[in-house]
Formats: C-alpha cells, sequence, structure tokens
C-alpha cells in the first residue's frame, strides 16, 4: 500500500466543442479507424503535426497528466 500524502484528483473540463454537419463526424471516425486510433486522438496528431509544419516550436502538452 502507498504510503505518504494522496494526489489531488485533476480537474477535467472541456475545451473544445465542435458543431458540424453530421457526415463531417462520419468522415472524422471512418480516418480514425482507418489509423486504429480515437477521433479525439487524431485531432490532437493531426493539430500537432500542423504546429510543426507551421515552423511553431513549443512542444505540445499533454491533455492529460496521468
Amino acid at each position: 500500500m502507498a504510503k505518504g500524502k494522496p494526489k489531488a484528483p485533476q480537474v477535467r473540463k472541456t475545451l473544445i466543442a465542435l458543431k458540424g454537419e453530421p457526415v463531417w463526424l462520419e468522415w472524422l471516425n471512418a480516418y480514425a479507424d482507418h489509423l486504429g486510433i480515437s477521433a479525439t486522438t487524431a485531432i490532437d496528431l493531426a493539430l500537432r503535426d500542423q504546429a510543426k509544419r507551421d515552423g511553431f516550436t513549443e512542444p505540445m502538452p499533454k491533455r492529460f497528466a496521468r
């Protein structure tokens, strides 16, 4: 059994909500399935890769601290 002070739980918030046509979500899910990852992970990877292509050098932090 671990000793010491327990970690405080992380507060998680909804960060972004997207509105769009259902066909866009179908496309996103199909793309994510093609890659074998979740739609959220596909968005994370695309955003990270686009930032690199744009010359943005600050590393992307993890969305969840685990």
